[in-house]
């Protein structure tokens, strides 16, 4: 008999604890909980039962980048070379998402192996290319499980890390204890900081058009990110690495990337060449 079998609708007495336990011996952070009915806002098609009928429970999963990695990365670019950004590409990006894969499987594992349905949402991987979405929102879900905030540049805040972290989900059909949203101090304040704005080499992230998200009844507005500029800086690389202009629209980008440095657009199918917002946001130190 499953021992953390409580009813479908009652939390499972010890099994959040067996869960963190697990995550955290293969690499995990941070472990947080939420019920699927707080992303029950995100858009249709996006929300947990969408992706997974009987999802009951949502488990947020970050990894942190390491600080050295992260110092490597703003010398790159502050110096223009590509050669110093090579360990934020591994270490910061590709590396932990596949930490964060094997530790989503592990949890996986662990819950079916006790007669729970579980699934595991790849750290990054666009299910849909044109839109940059996957399956659906880490960072909103990291929020639902009481991780952090929404930074103005729409990265998730940890009170811990800041920006600093990668994330994945496991969605799961157990009834699990959540925990709490964070209520903390603000880890963002757009009106006196916008240093993702100032930073943005792409000039992608907007002073003041804003999108929303409505995450455990609780409204979050964050910069409404223009997305094919961050694309350009983020897979063809900034301007001062790869002399390409920042497209506006798919159209431009492909044609962009028809002429962009082959090596470059090789090393941005790896992770990500620009960084920039993450790297200097002064979280959770503002």
């Amino acid at each position: 008999m499953n021992p953390f079998y409580k009813g479908a609708l009652w939390p499972c007495m010890g099994l959040k604890e067996e869960v963190t336990r697990l995550a955290k011996s293969l690499g995990a952070d941070l472990v947080g909980f939420a019920p699927a009915s707080r992303l029950s806002g995100a858009p249709e098609g996006y929300r947990p039962m969408d992706v997974m009928r009987e999802a009951r429970a949502v488990i947020s999963i970050a990894v942190k980048i390491p600080e050295a990695v992260i110092e490597a990365s703003i010398r790159a670019h502050k110096l223009g070379e590509v050669r110093y950004h090579l360990p934020y590409l591994l270490f910061g990006y590709r590396e932990l998402n596949s930490t964060l894969d094997r530790i989503a499987l592990g949890v996986t594992r662990m819950l079916e192996g006790l007669g729970f349905k579980a699934l595991p949402i790849p750290a990054s991987w666009p299910s849909e290319w044109s839109k940059f979405s996957g399956a659906m929102s880490h960072r909103h879900a990291a929020v639902a499980a009481g991780l952090g905030e929404l930074g103005w540049s729409g990265l998730l805040l940890t009170p811990e890390y800041g920006p600093r972290q990668r994330l994945t989900t496991v969605i799961t059909s157990a009834s699990i204890e959540p925990d709490p949203m964070y209520s903390g101090r603000k880890l963002c304040n757009p009106g006196e900081c916008k240093a993702c704005v100032a930073a943005c080499p792409a000039k992608a992230i907007p002073e003041q058009d804003a999108a929303e998200a409505e995450i455990g009844g609780k409204v979050f507005k964050y910069a409404k990110l223009r997305k094919w500029r961050c694309r350009t800086a983020i897979s063809l690389g900034p301007s001062y690495m790869s002399g390409i202009k920042p497209a506006e629209t798919m159209e431009e980008y492909l044609a962009q990337a028809r002429k962009a440095d082959m090596w470059l657009r090789r090393l941005g199918e790896v992770g990500s060449l620009c960084g920039r917002c993450l790297l200097e946001c002064p979280a959770p130190r503002c």
